[in-house]
């Protein structure tokens, strides 16, 4: 008798970006964050608010997560920092 094959504990997505090693700084909602930047540099939550007008009945995200894909942003392109 073969031993049963551990049981999978993470989805695909999570094995993918394990696989990666990272997870993909420029996922789907920091595109459509960053398009919305582009239009018209705001501030977060009227962006937030931009965000569910134009793409929330497709894509639906929380205020929070407009906010982090804001951050990864600046992070990742310097977009929104002030320099003094």
């Amino acid at each position: 008798m073969q031993p049963n094959p551990p049981k999978r504990k993470s989805s695909a997505s999570q094995a993918a970006r394990q696989l990666r090693g990272v997870e993909d700084p420029w996922s789907p909602a920091v595109w459509l964050v960053l398009a919305l930047v582009i239009e018209q540099s705001s501030h977060g939550y009227e962006i937030s608010q931009r965000y569910q007008r134009r793409f929330g009945s497709f894509v639906s995200m929380s205020v929070p997560r407009v906010y982090a894909a804001l951050d990864r942003l600046r992070r990742l392109t310097g977009i929104g920092s002030q320099s003094e």
